[in-house]
């Protein structure tokens, strides 16, 4: 396995999400995570993502179409999380994905409702 994990300013993200991932230029799973000022929560997303693409992978999704997904969801101001919504084209790997965020976020002794605000607010641009 060959990954490259970072993170990075939010402002420096390809679209406004706190994790992304693609392949990068030397062919590794590159995954770009917001800095978020917590250890924990950054390593919530890395795990969150890292699951996410490699169920993609899988299942034969590519990351090309999970981002032209993202970003027309992003663009269109929707609610909530692009790999919620029914339509969904990798939406079960980011149910699966999710429960193992839930699990690390359990995991480090924090709460989830104080890290999902924290998401929110880099998001919507309070941070």
């Amino acid at each position: 396995m060959n990954i490259v994990a970072q993170t990075i300013p939010h402002k420096n993200q390809r679209y406004n999400s706190v994790g992304d991932y693609y392949i990068g230029v030397i062919g590794y799973d590159t995954y770009n995570v917001s800095r978020m000022n917590n250890p924990a929560y950054e390593l919530a997303v890395l795990a969150h993502e890292l699951v996410e693409f490699d169920l993609c992978k899988k299942a034969g999704i590519s990351e090309e179409s999970v981002t032209k997904f993202d970003i027309e969801f992003e663009t269109g101001r929707c609610v909530g999380e692009p790999g919620d919504d029914p339509g969904c084209p990798y939406r079960a790997a980011h149910q699966a994905a999710s429960s193992v965020e839930r699990a690390v976020i359990a995991a480090m002794g924090e709460n989830w409702e104080v890290y999902e605000k924290r998401c929110e607010e880099i998001t919507n641009g309070k941070d």
